[in-house]
């Protein structure tokens, strides 16, 4: 039986003292030697490997055995993927860089007369596609706020120059992305 040790729980001379177990470490177990390392190898080096006959009888695959194979298949035509996708080869970029798209932003935002006077301040996340051609759809609020924020996030989000598109093998396509709109006052 291991010994309790008694301790103090701040409470008054009235209550039972609270008791807490030992605790008891186990020492770290050794590491092998290097020897107990040798036997298991030698060991592992003793046993047999089976392997299985092939069942199956098989020939040299030739060149004319591929072209005769392709021949009987459809061909492939390879269509644009309509759905847009989340990371590409070469992600869509703004003229003169995202830098340049935030102080884009922050120049064409008019700050609610309503949110203003509510002193509202806060992140609209808004997520959209950027298009083969650049341009700007499927826009939606994630995350919104009250007091015309929404609307705001939106109405600029609307004036947006095109982006340069992203690119997928070479080839122009739809890219999902995700951007926070801070509304913040000036105090």
């Amino acid at each position: 039986m291991e010994p309790k040790v008694p301790v103090d729980n701040g409470g008054s001379i009235f209550d039972p003292p609270i008791i807490i177990p030992t605790t008891r470490i186990e020492p770290p177990k050794p590491k092998p030697t290097v020897e107990q390392y040798k036997e298991v190898k030698e060991e592992v080096t003793q046993k047999e490997v089976i392997i299985d006959e092939p069942i199956l009888e098989t020939k040299p695959v030739t060149e004319g055995d591929i072209t005769d194979a392709i021949k009987g298949l459809p061909e492939i035509i390879e269509e644009p993927v309509d759905a847009p996708f989340i990371f590409v080869e070469e992600m869509p970029s703004y003229p003169g860089g995202w830098k340049e798209f935030y102080k884009f932003l922050s120049d064409n935002i008019k700050y609610p007369k309503s949110a203003q006077r509510m002193g509202l301040e806060g992140k609209v996340h808004l997520q959209f596609t950027i298009e083969r051609d650049g341009s700007i759809s499927d826009l939606v609020i994630v995350k919104g706020m009250a007091g015309g924020l929404d609307e705001e996030a939106i109405r600029v989000m609307n004036l947006v120059p095109k982006f340069n598109p992203g690119k997928q093998r070479g080839k122009p396509v739809r890219v999902k992305q995700a951007i926070a709109i801070n509304f913040t006052l000036r105090h």
